[in-house]
């Protein structure tokens, strides 16, 4: 009887591990999706390290026109370390190298656009080249 009563222990230990284990899963997860309507920038790339949501104007439209000073969500620092997006906005979305939108390296990205890396960033269209940004981009608006 008291076999069973240890067996027992140790199945319900395994289950309960295993249940753990995916419960804190699916929080990481959780932890770098990015919410509709909202524009989201990632420290690496696939959407990896840490999220950035990019604040909303009154419009609605995702904008912040200085990454100086911002923080990824893990408190590593935005400016010039951005992998990855997001842009889960009806709006498109400019993504420049240096603060605002006249910076001399710039790409228009579409509403709904998603890219895993940066590195180079495809563009929209053939006659426009693509562009490497993978830890450049300053502004997004």
């Amino acid at each position: 009887m008291k076999l069973v009563g240890r067996i027992a222990a140790v199945v319900s230990a395994v289950v309960l591990s295993g249940t753990a284990s995916v419960l804190v899963s699916s929080q990481a997860q959780a932890d770098t999706l990015c919410p509709e309507g909202y524009m989201c920038m990632y420290e690496k790339a696939n959407y990896g390290g840490g999220r950035y949501i990019l604040p909303r104007l009154a419009s609605g439209a995702p904008c912040d026109a200085d990454f100086r000073g911002k923080k990824f969500d893990n408190g590593n620092a935005l400016d010039n370390h951005v992998s990855s997006f997001r842009n889960l906005t009806p709006w498109a979305v400019t993504l420049s190298t240096g603060p605002g939108t006249s910076s001399p390296v710039t790409r228009v990205i579409s509403a709904r656009q998603q890219a895993p890396g940066l590195d180079p960033l495809p563009a929209e269209g053939s006659l426009i080249p693509a562009v490497y940004l993978d830890d450049f981009l300053s502004s997004a608006c």
